[in-house]
């Protein structure tokens, strides 16, 4: 890889082959990734060296540039226009990705204190490429080179601290006053720092103009754009000040700056938030950024308090409305703080987080031979689809085995995010050292990094507990749009709630309001129907309980209210779950269950195939009704179901899917029916296995490729469940591939050894295409190369099986490696004898040994 003649563009593949390597054999070292980072490094090195020492701010903005910044961008400039440069450059950047994945999953390649500042001067390096691509080529630069680098600075900001960034568009950056860094830029040691507070202040400003307006810039482009400018934003010299609104400063703030680079501004004085357009702001920077430390988190809980808590006494109408919106807009800013706590891995980075999701359907049993080897493969499958379509994604690939609720279509926050059965651990109702769960794994964890953040997340909690129930009383006449949000909070809380009282008091008090307020209030009881339900799955009441909200739901799936009706049915998941979790009757179902079950089934069949308008074009509704659809017939033996209510279902999906389409709805059904291929295997095999099989090849035909990897996972699906027809006819063309695509050694090496391992499920129609594999070597002259390889392989069948299948085994291996055509035609009676040790085995493995050679 050091040898001048590498093709430097192949060290991704390198470094990809030594990552999955290490992934298979996690206790050894992969030689081929350890050389691949080496070389990575060194390139980095050169590429670093090449740069001027004396580091300088290319091509600023707005000002004119010093001595010593014009001699640094016409030496990069020189640099930059060398052709051998830019390959270099280019194919570094396009292995970082890889790189940057090989750090985190194996902790002893970690990035060296020598190699650190090299690495950060690299991501530097391509910003200023692309800012030199852009003034140079205009409108005619490579779009994919700026991807790569883009990429590859995003993905080193994210593991480290920098200060530098780049942004161009078609509209300009607003213009935006100095403010308090005007003295910080008068000064020439703290010049560059202060310029690149101003930039990144600027930077922060344009997203917040852009947040809701289409950008005339590529979605992949603004995505790393964005992501670079969060990283560089959170950084503590800049930080503070890039969380004031720019609005704050037209009030004539002028606050004391310090800092080493005299960058740093003192906490947002209180009274200041009363302003609704100072709030939005601020809201909308501390909800992209999140917070750095625990104090940063308990100053921005402290700040937004402060408006919750405002007076309403001696004020005018106009006065108090100002009032009502900022407390609603607290109550949101409140509720998404907390929320961050439930991200992981970095609890208050929403950059490099995501929130924690804890689906209700169960793991796959990955228990059987077929089903793991399954696992790997579809591991593969997505892997490998991510990793070519990064720059471009419209729409990803799922891993059944790592599927998240079929109704949740997006990374966003939504009802459902975590399972009743992590509440009941989270709250001591099922004890957590007797479940060795995933939920139970991903409490645990979150536990330990709330420690390790020093977050005191219950105090919190209290505190808006106790607030929201002064609200909730009838006799504070709390204002309508304070109470909504109120009760949205406390419903999206719950999900940190941790213990069983929290959920006890959502119950209680949600009911009462549910009595106190007219069904016409549509906004406030759709909170109400998810809370309630929430709380009854996770605390089990009383059947007058469930009798109490079965009215209620009955009332809503009825509601012409489109937001109702959705509610309900999440309702419906929360409470079925728990109901499914708490039952203890044998081969039966609960009472809750059965007085809450028909309610479900009636709603899906009038609903799945509705011919309302309104329903049909919402694709919430439609994922919650099939969401709710295929949860029934997982977790619920049909026989407690109306009849043919399966039949009906599944026939509507495969009539469904018979349409062609990329919608994330289309999506979940496919993944929906690829799960219960695999989770209630007898049930679909026998009634539905022609139509999967068929809906499987038709999709694979698809010109989209999406749709077409759909099709492949679920025939692989489907051919891994275990049914010999279908590896029958596998094992019957697989010779053919195989001889087409590889060479007689790797056939020879994959073959056998598959053919040879302990776990084989269909060690019978695998010796046919031995056999067939060594016929076509022979004919190409190779069998010495056969001969060589079982005897090469003997010492295996004494050690991995027993004496009747290693007897088998050797007379297939004998029969199959010889050129004797009388011994050969005997092939399909041995191929019945399979694992048997009779006089008439041991005679049979005589015969072929002793012509053998």
């Amino acid at each position: 890889m050091s040898s001048s003649d590498f093709n430097k563009l192949c060290l991704q593949d390198c470094l990809k082959l030594g990552i999955k390597y290490k992934e298979q054999h996690l206790k050894e070292d992969s030689a081929i990734l350890k050389a691949s980072v080496d070389c990575l490094l060194k390139d980095i090195t050169s590429i670093a060296n090449r740069i001027p020492m004396q580091h300088q701010v290319y091509q600023p903005v707005e000002r004119q540039l010093s001595c010593l910044e014009l001699k640094y961008q016409s030496e990069t400039t020189t640099i930059f226009r060398n052709e051998e440069f830019s390959h270099l450059l280019c194919s570094v950047g396009t292995c970082i990705p890889y790189y940057m994945d090989s750090l985190l999953l194996y902790p002893n390649l970690q990035i060296s204190e020598n190699n650190y500042e090299e690495i950060m001067k690299f991501a530097v390096v391509c910003l200023e490429f692309i800012s030199y691509s852009i003034e140079i080529e205009k409108n005619d630069f490579n779009i994919n080179l700026v991807d790569v680098f883009l990429t590859a600075a995003d993905r080193i900001f994210k593991r480290s601290n920098f200060v530098n960034v780049l942004l161009r568009n078609d509209k300009p950056l607003p213009s935006v006053p100095k403010y308090a860094l005007k003295d910080t830029l008068g000064n020439v040691e703290t010049m560059t720092a202060g310029q690149a507070t101003y930039q990144l202040y600027i930077l922060v400003c344009w997203l917040f103009e852009m947040k809701n307006k289409n950008v005339n810039l590529p979605k992949f482009y603004l995505k790393s754009i964005k992501s670079i400018v969060i990283n560089l934003s959170r950084i503590p010299i800049v930080n503070s000040y890039i969380l004031i609104p720019s609005s704050i400063w037209k009030t004539g703030w002028q606050p004391d700056m310090s800092g080493p680079f005299n960058t740093q501004v003192p906490s947002l004085p209180i009274e200041l938030l009363q302003e609704i357009d100072v709030l939005e702001e601020y809201i909308f920077r501390i909800t992209l950024l999140g917070w750095t430390s625990r104090q940063q988190f308990e100053e921005t809980w402290m700040c937004l308090l402060s408006v919750l808590c405002s007076p309403l006494e001696n004020l005018d109408s106009i006065e108090i409305n100002d009032v009502v919106h900022a407390s609603s807009l607290a109550i949101k800013a409140i509720t998404a703080l907390l929320l961050q706590t439930l991200s992981h891995p970095t609890a208050g980075h929403p950059n490099i987080s995501n929130l924690i999701h804890v689906s209700r359907n169960l793991p796959i049993n990955d228990d059987n031979i077929s089903i793991r080897k399954l696992k790997k493969v579809q591991e593969s499958i997505v892997y490998k689809y991510n990793e070519c379509t990064h720059v471009c994604k419209k729409s990803e690939i799922v891993n059944v085995f790592e599927q998240c609720n079929f109704e949740k279509l997006s990374n966003n926050y939504c009802y459902g995010q975590i399972s009743i059965k992590y509440f009941l651990i989270a709250t001591g109702i099922i004890q957590e050292d007797e479940d060795n769960s995933l939920p139970a794994a991903i409490f645990r964890k979150r536990e330990k990094m709330l420690e390790e953040n020093g977050l005191d997340i219950n105090s919190c909690l209290q505190f808006l507990l106790d607030y929201y129930t002064q609200l909730m009383k009838p006799q504070s006449m709390t204002n309508i749009r304070i109470l909504h949000e109120a009760v949205r909070s406390t419903v999206i809380i719950s999900d940190l709630f941790t213990d069983k009282l929290q959920f006890t008091w959502m119950m209680d008090v949600l009911l009462e309001l549910s009595k106190l307020h007219a069904v016409e209030d549509e906004l406030l009881h759709q909170y109400l129907i998810v809370g309630i339900c929430k709380a009854v799955g996770v605390l089990n009441p009383d059947l007058e309980t469930y009798e109490q909200v079965k009215k209620l739901l009955v009332q809503y799936l009825k509601s012409p209210y489109l937001s109702s009706r959705i509610a309900s049915l999440h309702g419906l998941l929360y409470i079925l779950e728990g109901c499914k979790l708490s039952n203890i009757t044998i081969g039966g179902i609960s009472d809750e269950m059965q007085l809450i079950l028909p309610c479900a089934v009636e709603y899906v069949q009038f609903n799945l195939n509705t011919s309302n308008s309104v329903l049909k074009k919402s694709q919430e509704h439609s994922s919650l009704v099939w969401s709710l659809s295929f949860y029934l017939i997982e977790n619920v033996e049909e026989v407690h179901m109306e009849q043919n209510f399966v039949m009906n279902t599944l026939t509507t999906a495969f009539t469904f899917l018979n349409v062609r389409s990329t919608n994330p709805l289309y999506h979940a059904i496919i993944k929906g029916l690829e799960r219960l291929l695999l989770v209630k295997k007898s049930l679909i095999i026998e009634k539905f296995g022609k139509q999967v099989l068929k809906l499987a090849l038709d999709k694979m035909k698809c010109d989209n490729p999406t749709v077409a990897i759909l099709g492949t996972q679920l025939l692989l699906s489907y051919m891994y469940t275990g049914y010999v027809f279908e590896v029958d006819i596998l094992c019957s063309v697989m010779p053919y591939i195989l001889e087409d695509f590889f060479s007689p050694s790797d056939i020879l090496t994959k073959v056998i050894g598959e053919f040879l391992s302990p776990q084989q499920p269909h060690p019978k129609l695998l010796s046919k295409v031995v056999f067939q594999v060594f016929e076509s070597a022979i004919s190409q002259e190779q069998l010495s190369l056969l001969q060589d390889w079982v005897v090469f392989s003997l010492s295996n069948f004494t050690q991995s099986f027993s004496i009747g299948m290693a007897t088998w085994c050797l007379t297939c291996f004998f029969i199959s490696a010889s050129s004797n055509e009388w011994l050969r035609s005997y092939f399909p009676y041995v191929q019945t004898r399979v694992g048997r040790y009779e006089y008439e085995d041991k005679k049979m493995l005589c015969i072929a040994g002793g012509r053998f050679l």
